[in-house]
């Protein structure tokens, strides 16, 4: 059972950071829009450290 819950946590993660691309190329030339940024490194860490720190 660990093992789809690492499938889906990697799929999740790319799709986020799909969708993270997918806003910055649409919003390229929108006035005021500041690019967002999906950091794979920051979601690993909180999906590794416990639950209850």
């Amino acid at each position: 059972m660990a093992n789809y819950s690492l499938m889906l946590s990697g799929l999740l993660n790319t799709a986020k950071a799909l969708d993270t691309v997918g806003n910055n190329i649409a919003n390229a030339n929108t006035v005021g829009y500041k690019a967002g940024e999906y950091v794979f490194a920051d979601q690993f860490a909180r999906a590794v450290s416990p639950r209850d720190a």
